[in-house]
């Protein structure tokens, strides 16, 4: 992924990056907070499992919003092909 230069928009491509970054945080988030509760540390367990539905559902987010950026594109392909 390119460096952004801050102006603009993210892109749907820079979304989908960002939202598989998230993912995999989450799912080590899950992993980890497994760990630490078969090892007995309930508290850190539940901080990691918090963060790993935040990290999932900032994916989720992302992943809609390249979709709809995808979908935004496509409309204005079609109204300049009709012009």
């Amino acid at each position: 992924m390119a460096a952004r230069t801050g102006l603009g928009p993210p892109t749907a491509a820079e979304c989908e990056h960002l939202a598989r970054l998230h993912a995999e945080r989450a799912g080590r988030n899950t992993a980890l907070a497994n760990d630490l509760r078969r090892s007995g540390d309930a508290k850190p367990a539940d901080l990691n499992e918090r963060r790993a539905r935040v990290d999932q559902r900032t994916a989720d987010i992302l992943t809609a919003y390249a979709r709809e950026l995808e979908a935004r594109v496509a409309v204005g392909r079609e109204l300049e092909a009709a012009e």
